[in-house]
């Protein structure tokens, strides 16, 4: 009797020592052995297991019952009080002797991933590249407007392609490009169709022909064929469509107007004239038309009067003023002088400006031009280019 009451408390302090244990390293987790090996038992309580693999409830002395226990089932040794999921990492593997170190489960992730894959998106047909365009040029609505029509033909044929004009302002010439592909096409002729106009082609660089025009009296108004060009098909033309550009080719095309400088003239400028004198009721003028000279022109050469009774400006002037009424100097002069005034405006009718020159700060002895002609120069005009499509066919 006494050697069983010493088991019983042995087997009391055992198990106190195993709950003291496990309750200072968190919520308590029961094991269970089955078959002599120990596996987690997580929701049941505290208990002892016996070594033959069944079950059974640890025994307590009366009296000695631990308050902190959760009572169990006797069916079961599960327990019968509800226990809230333990926030404490597992608990480190028993180190008692006779049994196996706990082992701990990894648990898979419970979510999945909520996104799906997406299906790969067709690839996309290239787009045809654009035309650039030049930062801040929109096209401009009062353009002269040259083009080519669309032609067709066969290899071996010769095709004629209509150049044309339309929105025309009035010009008074035009050099324009046309370009064709040398391993297609071979250039003809070209014919100019601007009544009275003179013209010229220039195809000496193959692949390109240059057509011109000018007709400053009258400007060219037509807004119809300005030119035509016949083009040969080759025999080893393939079948489809030749693009034929119509350009300005560097600085040798323009489209102009023919301006004349005197419009251009205002008071206060210096300019450069030439004509003969004459004293006309008291008035020294020139005799007719008094021309302008273009002193920007790279070709200009001053005139020195060589060979003239008068060489400087104050004796050319002196000269004149010295003229008896009706009576004129016998020679063309060259002075220049300040417009002092712009008597009549410039006229496209008449070609003409009037005004009065101070030369070399004469102003008591004014000079007069009463027909002040300027020279004449070409004026860019804003224009608009399209060219056409030839397509072969067979």
């Amino acid at each position: 009797m006494k050697k069983r009451t010493v088991q019983t408390l042995s087997i009391l302090l055992t198990a106190i020592f195993c709950f003291c244990l496990i309750a200072c390293a968190g919520p308590a987790k029961t094991t269970e052995t089955v078959s002599g090996k120990t596996t987690p038992a997580p929701t049941e309580s505290a208990g002892a297991a016996t070594n033959n693999g069944s079950k059974s409830e640890t025994q307590t002395m009366p009296g000695t019952e631990d308050p902190t226990e959760v009572p169990t089932t006797a069916e079961t040794g599960k327990s019968t009080a509800s226990v809230e999921p333990s926030t404490e990492p597992d608990t480190e593997p028993s180190t008692e002797p006779g049994t196996e170190p706990t082992s701990v489960t990894p648990t898979e992730p419970t979510t999945q991933p909520t996104e799906q894959p997406t299906e790969p998106t067709e690839p996309t047909e290239p787009t045809e590249p654009t035309e650039p365009t030049e930062p801040g040029t929109e096209p401009d609505p009062d353009a002269i407007h040259f083009y080519l029509e669309d032609v067709s033909g066969k290899p071996g044929e010769e095709v004629t392609i209509n150049v044309m004009i339309e929105n025309n302002p009035g010009i008074a010439g035009f050099s324009v490009c046309l370009v064709y592909d040398t391993e297609k096409l071979e250039f003809v002729s070209a014919k100019n169709k601007v009544a009275g106009g003179y013209s010229a082609v220039n195809s000496v660089t193959a692949g390109d022909v240059h057509l011109m025009c000018t007709r400053i009296s009258p400007y060219i108004t037509e807004n119809d064929v300005c030119f035509t060009v016949t083009l040969k098909i080759k025999d080893t033309a393939p079948a489809g469509a030749i693009k034929i550009p119509l350009i300005l080719r560097d600085d040798r095309d323009t489209v102009y107007k023919w301006r004349n400088a005197a419009a251009d003239v205002q008071v206060g400028d210096d300019v450069t004239v030439k004509g003969i004198l004459k004293n006309d009721n008291g008035k020294v003028c020139f005799d007719g038309e008094c021309t302008m000279i273009d002193t920007t022109s790279p070709t200009y050469v001053p005139d020195s009067n060589a060979g003239k009774p008068y060489k400087t400006a104050e004796e050319i002037v002196n000269a004149a003023y010295a003229l008896s009424s009706g009576t004129s100097l016998t020679d063309k002069y060259t002075l220049t002088g300040k417009v002092a005034s712009i008597d009549a405006a410039y006229s496209e009718e008449t070609g003409y400006a009037s005004l009065t020159l101070t030369i070399d700060g004469m102003a008591d002895k004014p000079i007069l031009c009463g027909k002040f002609k300027g020279y004449g120069y070409a004026e860019p005009v804003s224009y608009d280019l399209s060219g056409c499509t030839l397509t072969v066919t067979k």
